[in-house]
């Protein structure tokens, strides 16, 4: 999308799903100590989605006999979604001791490692779940989400479409295929695999709101707002979709709704600072700059490392005259992600107005490294090619 650099910057928010592997059942029969009473409640439990009732019947069982991989693996998997994610580690490690061969293991022992951000780790897991077992789809597609993180998106294609050959009727890896393709501005197969993990499971929040961030990719703001709409009415604390249609209205000029998007996800989740730095935006938009820059700082007091924030205030400053407070967001910026074009403009432009032609000329001088464009748009303006304005707002994958 064109637009202009000395403008806002509204962030989204995208999801990819890890699939967590439960053991293939002739795994459970094969073992003589999985049939204890403790375990068998437990499992049953489990089946009912009751992890919270299952998990003390799996460390009654493993307290029984220490040497059922089985109970360890189950329990594991109900501490990760209990949010206790180091125990899950643990458990998942002893299972796999136990038996090394135990591939959803080292599949789930992936996924707890990811969710700490341990990334690493959790693709040497997952690569080690498909040695182990070629066929273990939820293995393929963690393992595709972990590329997608490296920027190797092709290699992250090709992982979902072995996880869809091997399970056609996995939703998650649908849809993870979709925002792969959007990443590659492949936009309308987006929409079509986000729509085919619809098919499968209507109920998933997750794709609805993916197919929202698919739809406002292709300028389609009002699709963005109903899916967005239908992933909070299936989750309504969903806060990354509040502040996705929050955005898709800011873009239809619906300042007012989206306003009211991002409140109702800084209600359910008072520190999500993207909320309040998009929040900010909508009411620097409306003229109201104190209230906007109040905001930008509330967002960089829950993130003090949000370089898009500083680069939000270093702009709203410049155009309220005060270019000292703004070349000091803007170095802030820049300290705290130096590879943000973004922020090297918006030093670039304060130094400007403060008549460091200087620095200036630095900072044009390192954004032809980092955004040619974006270079030839400071010196546009520091020559007074075009008059600095404000136009639409720039997403942040």
């Amino acid at each position: 999308m064109c637009f202009n650099r000395l403008t806002n910057t509204i962030l989204i928010v995208i999801w990819s799903i890890l699939l967590l592997s439960q053991a293939a059942g002739q795994e459970i029969e094969s073992s003589a100590a999985s049939t204890s009473a403790s375990f068998m409640q437990g499992f049953h439990l489990f089946q009912q989605n009751d992890c919270q009732g299952a998990l003390p019947l799996f460390k009654e069982a493993i307290a029984k006999d220490g040497s059922n991989a089985m109970a360890w693996l189950y329990a594991g998997f109900c501490s990760k979604k209990a949010g206790h994610i180091e125990e899950a580690i643990e458990d998942y490690k002893q299972a796999i001791r136990l038996n090394p061969n135990l591939s959803a293991g080292y599949n789930n022992l992936g996924a707890a490692y990811a969710s700490l951000g341990r990334n690493q780790e959790a693709r040497e897991a997952y690569e080690t779940a498909i040695r182990i077992d070629p066929a273990n789809a939820d293995a393929h597609n963690n393992l595709g989400a972990e590329y997608g993180k490296l920027g190797r998106i092709q290699d992250e294609i090709d992982a979902y479409r072995q996880a869809i050959s091997l399970r056609p009727d996995s939703a998650e890896a649908h849809s993870n295929l979709g925002l792969a393709y959007g990443h590659m501005d492949k936009y309308e197969d987006g929409v079509r695999e986000i729509q085919t993990a619809l098919s499968i499971k209507p109920d998933y929040s997750i794709a609805w709101a993916n197919l929202g961030w698919v739809n406002g990719k292709l300028g389609r703001y009002q699709e963005e707002i109903d899916a967005c709409a239908q992933a909070v009415k299936l989750k309504p604390d969903f806060t990354g979709a509040l502040v996705n249609m929050g955005n898709a209205r800011a873009r239809l000029n619906d300042l007012k709704g989206a306003i009211e998007d991002y409140k109702r996800a800084i209600a359910v989740d008072p520190k999500h600072a993207i909320a309040f730095n998009n929040l900010g935006v909508a009411y620097g938009r409306l003229g109201d700059k104190k209230r906007e820059i109040e905001l930008y700082r509330k967002a960089l007091h829950i993130e003090p490392s949000f370089a898009e924030a500083y680069c939000n205030m270093a702009l709203s400053y410049a155009r309220t005259g005060h270019y000292q407070d703004a070349r000091n967001a803007a170095m802030e910026a820049v300290r705290t992600k130096p590879e943000l074009p973004e922020a090297h403009y918006a030093l670039g432009i304060s130094s400007f107005l403060l008549g460091d032609r200087d620095s200036t000329f630095e900072e044009y001088e390192t954004l032809k490294g980092l955004d040619q464009g974006m270079a030839e748009e400071l010196f546009g303006v520091t020559t007074r090619q075009y008059v600095i304005k404000v136009s639409e707002p720039r997403d942040w994958p």
